[in-house]
């Protein structure tokens, strides 16, 4: 936050007084800060660390013409030796086509490798460039440093990758399970002086080393669960052929499921299952899964539809050539936006089942219609990572039209909510 200089002289000191605030905000808005910390017996830790000071939560200080308020006192010295020294945090160059920003933090670690070790240092730098369609945004980070697992991470395979359905899927998620691996090796225990630690990481029970690859695919194809339409949605899998055998023999031996062979050429084995029993209660879905050598697909798909085979370029269509990745996601947000809404539609089960209707006043529902049935201004998002994962790199295409329609229809439902 930029002041007037001097406005800030009081606040530098540690002075929250009602004196000290109206003299940065102005009068109006100094005593209405007054008085919600009054009222919330807020008080200030003047000088925790040299010029820096505490209050509820949060620490702050002053930099020249600027207040800086952050969740650490590292936090908020280290932004403050930038800022006194280069006089930005984040920077705008190339006549404000590049936005850059980098954020460093302190965590507490215990590798499964390493060790205990405290105080270690993760940095993340932030660079975005505008493009025609939208904008490319890369992060770079230290992470292999913490993870030494990373390091040793070879690029995913991205070819053979069977699929079915007659379009491009909504929602794409892959990577390799040396990833998840990796990440399972270490507990990170908590961020110095925030007060809080998380639990343990639950170590993952599976062969990474016999599985390749793990995608998640939601829609290109279709599906109906109680009856009402939805998106399909595909797990596919890529390992050794044994692997592949025993999922196949563990769902052939699921109870709730009564499955049936179904033959589609070239895969060694298909079965497919109109439900499943939850509780006693049959829920009627198009089951399927399917093993073809080292692949392994299941999932949640009309099984009219599985005849229809998806050729894997598709998917990879908005990856660079010849990138080696670990893991990469691809989003078409306005066709999520418009599946939500059709999900939504009067009269689906889903809408009966959320008993919207019954507790949602007509202009609330009203609200929430227009704004599902309103195309979103960005279309699309992807990213990748490099193996390694010191390098994640991504574009967001953004529709060219205007966004106007989209704004005004939030700010109506914002309207009738709150």
């Amino acid at each position: 936050m930029e002041l007037p200089k001097g406005k800030l002289e009081r606040l530098a000191r540690g002075d929250i007084s009602a004196e000290a605030l109206s003299e940065a905000f102005g009068a109006q808005a100094g005593a209405e800060i007054a008085a919600f910390f009054q009222q919330g017996n807020i008080s200030v830790q003047a000088n925790v660390q040299p010029d820096i000071h505490y209050l509820q939560g949060c620490f702050f200080t002053v930099a020249g013409k600027r207040l800086l308020l952050g969740s650490s006192d590292i936090q908020v010295e280290v932004s403050r030796k930038k800022l006194l020294a280069g006089n930005h945090i984040t920077a705008l160059p190339d006549k404000g086509r590049q936005l850059w920003s980098k954020t460093d933090l302190q965590v507490n670690c215990a590798s499964s490798e390493q060790g205990p070790f405290a105080n270690k240092n993760l940095s993340f730098e932030c660079a975005v460039n505008k493009t025609p369609q939208g904008f490319d945004y890369t992060i770079r980070s230290n992470l292999p440093d913490i993870l030494p697992a990373l390091e040793r991470q070879g690029p995913m395979p991205l070819d053979d990758m069977p699929l079915f359905g007659s379009q491009k899927p909504l929602y794409s998620l892959v990577l390799s399970p040396q990833l998840l691996a990796a990440f399972s090796r270490v507990t990170i225990m908590g961020i110095p002086d925030q007060g809080f630690a998380m639990p343990p990481t639950r170590q993952i029970p599976a062969d990474f080393d016999a599985v390749e690859r793990i995608g998640i695919f939601w829609g290109g194809t279709n599906a109906q669960v109680f009856g009402c339409p939805v998106p399909g949605v595909t797990l596919a899998l890529k390992g050794k052929p044994e692997i592949t055998a025993m999922l196949q023999a563990a769902l052939t031996g699921t109870a709730p499921v009564q499955w049936g062979e179904k033959k589609i050429e070239g895969w060694d084995a298909f079965f497919t299952a109109d439900m499943i029993v939850v509780e006693q209660m049959p829920i009627p879905m198009p089951l399927f899964f399917g093993r073809k050598g080292g692949n392994f697909l299941c999932g949640i798909i009309n099984h009219e539809e599985l005849g229809l085979p998806q050729d894997s370029d598709v998917i990879l269509a908005h990856l660079p050539e010849g990138v080696k990745t670990n893991a990469f996601a691809d989003m078409d947000l306005q066709g999520l936006w418009a599946a939500g809404g059709a999900i939504m539609n009067q009269g689906s089960a889903l809408r009966l089942l959320s008993q919207i209707d019954a507790t949602w006043s007509p202009a609330q529902v009203k609200a929430v219609e227009n704004l599902l049935h309103t195309p979103l201004p960005v279309q699309r998002v992807t990213g990748w990572s490099s193996p390694d994962m010191r390098h994640v790199e991504g574009r967001v295409i953004l529709d060219p039209s205007d966004s106007g329609a989209f704004v005004s229809r939030l700010c109506e439902l914002v309207d009738v909510f709150f």
